[in-house]
């Protein structure tokens, strides 16, 4: 939650997202959760659209993004006009990776990529950390942040 509360920020601070989008996070849930469909059909109907941002965990993104979609979205969004699912692969460090230009962000496992950020650091990371790592290391955009800003852009916007 801290990290995405924080990358919003940022974001709006880069004047990449409207300062006037109100952006609210929900607790986590996993894919496999009965609340993700509560929390959706309750924010469905509170806001103008959703992004659910779920780790791969090493899964086919597309198959976890077809899950989500068959389980919790569908009856709710069929043709995601106000949802979107964006799967970062293999979990929320890959974004750490991009911003720390380290190689091959999006292959191999999440302790992989935490190997590699922990060698560039040259320190143990802490999950809880990434968030104060992220806004340090944002030099770049990861490719899956411009799809949460094309989201807020494109789908947030009051209508």
């Amino acid at each position: 939650k801290e990290l995405l509360r924080r990358l919003i920020q940022l974001l709006k601070e880069k004047d990449l997202v409207s300062r006037d989008v109100d952006v609210r996070i929900s607790n986590p849930v996993n894919a496999c959760d009965s609340k993700m469909e509560r929390y959706l059909k309750g924010a469905i109907d509170d806001y103008d659209c959703v992004v659910i941002l779920i780790d791969s965990e090493g899964a086919e993104p597309s198959e976890i993004h077809r899950r989500v979609f068959e389980e919790h979205v569908k009856d709710v969004d069929k043709n995601l006009l106000k949802v979107k699912i964006i799967v970062a692969h293999p979990c929320l460090e890959e974004w750490l990776c991009e911003a720390m230009n380290l190689p091959n962000c999006n292959t191999g496992s999440c302790n992989d990529l935490i190997r590699a950020i922990e060698s560039t650091l040259k320190d143990k990371y802490k999950k809880k950390g990434l968030p104060t790592l992220m806004e340090k290391r944002l030099s770049k955009l990861p490719r899956q942040l411009h799809e949460v800003v094309e989201a807020i852009n494109i789908r947030c916007k009051d209508h």
